[in-house]
């Protein structure tokens, strides 16, 4: 299965990709005590392969 997403934090029930980029800079007691705060979750939005079947001629809310 090959799947298309992101990697993002939420903030107020929506997606903050600067809150990510935030704590990629950030190392260490200082990154751990951020994540515990702000976990990051993985968003998924499109399935482009599965079973070995390339499915990209599918209409997108087929996939």
């Amino acid at each position: 299965m090959v799947l298309d997403g992101e990697l993002a934090v939420l903030h107020k029930g929506r997606l903050d990709f600067a809150a990510l980029q935030q704590r990629a800079r950030l190392g260490g007691f200082r990154a751990r005590s951020v994540a515990r705060a702000r976990p990051a979750h993985v968003v998924t939005f499109d399935l482009l392969e599965a079973d070995g079947e390339e499915l990209l001629a599918m209409p997108y809310r087929e996939r």
